[in-house]
């Protein structure tokens, strides 16, 4: 009796044994967390906010004085506010729940503001400062889950930035009525992050954030007007900025739905 007993005992650990790794198994076949795949090529639009700031000085003019700033003078204009609006183009791949890739982007932007010039007070003057369109090539880092990725990003980035300095009532400023208008490309950084939100299928919603310094460029105009005397008298000026972009991107994903992957 008791030799029927042990072996049945040793037959019931034997088939525990048996079950568990089974078991076990079956379980190492699934994710015991569930990702979202991110990987792949996207193409979306964005649109949003931004502030600034804008800087100039005056280098050189043909004119013994510029009629808007003393040569080697210049100023800042603080609290650009406007819009902007583009798409970005980007590719990114996934492992676990890290996820890289490198992202092209471009909007049009209206970041400006108008000031008083102030170094000749008496005169109907204005100065005005724009941060025009963004060009940024990127890459970014990222930590997702199944409907949500959040990213970091640094790169490059380059942009217009204009400076026009008015006479507001020809009258006022004498004879002339005049205008100078300094266009230039500045080259510069760009770091921020973001967060993606997938909605159904292969589109995703994100919230997006970018710092962009736009380095010190050099341009020239001459000065248009009516009454201005010859000989055509240009001016030299440098141009630099700043500006904080706020925005709501709207990707989609090429590619069916892709299925969850593992993250063991």
């Amino acid at each position: 009796m008791k030799v029927l007993v042990r072996a049945a005992a040793c037959a019931a650990f034997i088939g525990a044994c048996g079950v568990l790794p089974a078991a076990a198994d079956d379980n190492l076949g699934r994710p015991a967390i569930a990702a979202g795949n991110w990987s792949g090529l996207y193409v979306g639009l964005q649109g949003g906010i931004g502030s600034g700031r804008g800087s100039f000085t005056h280098l050189s003019d043909s004119a013994a004085v510029g009629p808007f700033q003393p040569v080697g003078q210049g100023g800042s204009i603080n609290s650009l506010q406007g819009g902007f609006a583009g798409g970005q183009l980007g590719f990114q791949q996934q492992s676990g729940r890290i996820v890289y890739g490198i992202e092209a982007g471009v909007v049009s932007a209206n970041i400006a503001k108008t000031a008083q010039n102030p170094f000749f007070p008496g005169l109907p003057l204005d100065d005005r400062f724009k941060i025009g369109s963004v060009a940024t090539l990127v890459g970014r880092l990222g930590y997702g889950g199944d409907k949500w990725l959040a990213y970091v990003k640094a790169g490059y980035a380059g942009g217009s930035t204009n400076y026009t300095g008015r006479c507001l009532q020809g009258a006022g400023c004498g004879p002339a009525d005049f205008s100078l208008d300094i266009s230039n490309w500045n080259n510069g950084v760009t770091v921020g992050g973001g967060i993606d939100f997938k909605l159904a299928s292969n589109w995703t919603l994100g919230a997006d954030y970018s710092f962009v310094h736009l380095n010190t460029t050099s341009g020239s105009s001459i000065y248009h007007g009516t009454g201005l005397p010859p000989p055509t008298i240009t001016a030299v000026y440098n141009t630099k900025a700043d500006a904080h972009l706020f925005g709501l991107r709207l990707n989609y994903m090429f590619g069916s739905e892709p299925a969850p992957v593992s993250l063991k």
